[in-house]
């Protein structure tokens, strides 16, 4: 049935090791991975823990356009907009 493939989130997902952050306007979290993509935190995460360099993540695009990232030490999501 191809009304179930439309609906299916694009396969995009990236997993990275977190190298840096950085800080950002007001107190947002600014992410450098080890593949060189630049995030940073927009409002609407539910990520509780500051995040961590060493820490593991996966980009994925959620079902209305924007980006977030999981992390495998934390549970919850930052919802990200990519900087580079």
């Amino acid at each position: 049935d191809d009304a179930i493939e439309r609906a299916a989130p694009e396969d995009a997902s990236v997993t990275a090791t977190v190298t840096e952050i950085l800080q950002g306007a007001r107190r947002s979290q600014v992410i450098l991975f080890d593949n060189g993509q630049l995030w940073r935190e927009i409002e609407g995460s539910t990520l509780r823990n500051r995040v961590r360099v060493g820490w593991v993540g996966t980009i994925s695009r959620h079902w209305s356009g924007a980006y977030q990232i999981r992390f495998e030490q934390g549970s919850g999501y930052l919802r990200v907009e990519r900087m580079r």
